[in-house]
């Protein structure tokens, strides 16, 4: 977190992560003790969006049987520097039915916490 304001022109913390979120093309879904690397992040298949939903708030308790992910996704320089590393991006949140990378349908997920690591 930061703790000097922000100059004029220099993005948020929340602008960054949506724009490396935004250019990825690939990431690592961590459920289940399993990582499982994802590619083509291009918009082509059915991972090519994530589908992010606002965290349960209905009356009651939360539909059982939900299952906790990660979804982490790496920032790095599309050119040979010395480091390539520029920021992470960590998302974490609950899914309604076991994470499937072989399945045609697309994945939601209720979203519950994003870390961005400079």
């Amino acid at each position: 977190m930061r703790r000097t304001p922000l100059r004029a022109g220099e993005p948020t913390a929340a602008e960054r992560a949506r724009s490396i979120l935004a250019a990825a093309h690939s990431m690592t879904v961590v459920t289940d003790g399993r990582h499982t690397e994802v590619r083509r992040l291009d918009g082509a298949g059915v991972m090519g969006h994530v589908h992010l939903h606002a965290p349960f708030e209905g009356p009651g308790t939360p539909p059982g049987g939900r299952v906790p992910i990660r979804l982490e996704l790496t920032d790095v320089a599309p050119t040979p520097v010395r480091d390539r590393l520029r920021a992470r991006v960590t998302l974490t949140g609950l899914l309604a039915a076991p994470y499937d990378p072989e399945s045609a349908e697309s994945t939601c997920m209720e979203f519950g916490q994003c870390v961005l690591e400079d």
